[in-house]
């Protein structure tokens, strides 16, 4: 009887044993799982901020180029675009006939604008689209508002076979 209760004894133990360790395993998995979680989430979390990183170098970069594209504008006279005009007129063989200021429409908190019409002979289309193309590219902002063409009277005995009128516009960044 002896052998009995003590192996009816040893088998409860074993039985205790294995249910501790059961219950030792699933809560072992259950911290390892929340563990995994967190591993999980934090690694959300870093791909987050670095993108959050990226857009702030990118938006960084954009602030560095946008200073010095400013930086290039150093037009701050109004009256500074005459030679600038001239320059380019002589680049692309275009005689300047007036330059006539037209009135200040529109003051923004970022920039003037002053607007004045432009009389211009030119020999043919493509020059003028050239100095035109010449004009919005060049880095002192000039801007085309309106334009209008015309053949020149007297154009079959110059140089120059259309008149052009053109509204332009000089933008003048402030600080």
């Amino acid at each position: 009887m002896m052998q009995i209760n003590e192996l009816s004894d040893k088998i409860q133990k074993n039985i205790l044993n294995i249910a501790v360790s059961i219950i030792l395993i699933i809560v072992a998995y259950k911290i390892f799982a929340a563990g995994q979680q967190q591993v999980e989430s934090i690694k959300a979390e870093t791909q987050v901020e670095l993108q959050k990183n990226e857009v702030l170098t990118q938006i960084s970069q954009s602030e560095k180029r946008f200073k010095d594209l400013r930086r290039q504008f150093v037009n701050k006279d109004k009256d500074a675009f005459l030679p600038v005009l001239n320059a380019i007129a002589k680049d692309y063989q275009v005689k300047i006939i007036v330059v006539k200021p037209l009135p200040a429409d529109q003051k923004a908190p970022a920039y003037s604008r002053y607007p004045f019409l432009l009389n211009i002979a030119v020999d043919n289309y493509h020059t003028l689209g050239k100095y035109i193309s010449a004009l919005e590219s060049h880095p002192f902002l000039f801007s085309i508002d309106s334009m209008s063409v015309s053949p020149d009277p007297d154009g079959e005995s110059r140089r120059y076979k259309l008149q052009v009128a053109l509204e332009v516009s000089a933008i003048l960044l402030k600080d």
